[in-house]
């Protein structure tokens, strides 16, 4: 009988632990907010030239590019800049 109480009192733990892992993880996300230029009073600036003719002003190519690129993790080479020494 003792055996059996133990086990019941390990499983309620158990149990208990998940419910408060859970709980947290959905407090976590349903609060996590996201910020946009607005929030900030951040001017977005647009370019009146669309230079590969897409629909897509060139500010606006360029910063997703380099959201792509940034994505991408790229490696710093000092080589690329001018004293840098090459890593070859």
């Amino acid at each position: 009988m003792k055996m059996i109480r133990k086990i019941f009192i390990v499983i309620v733990i158990i149990f208990i632990l998940i419910l408060a892992a859970l709980s947290v993880i959905l407090i976590y996300y349903e609060n996590k907010k996201s910020y946009c230029a607005e929030d900030f009073g951040i001017e977005i600036l647009t370019s009146q030239t669309d230079y590969d003719k897409e629909g897509i002003d060139d500010y606006t190519d360029i910063l997703q590019g380099a959201k792509i690129e940034a994505k991408n993790k790229p490696r710093y080479k000092s080589a690329y800049y001018a004293g840098g020494l090459s890593t070859r």
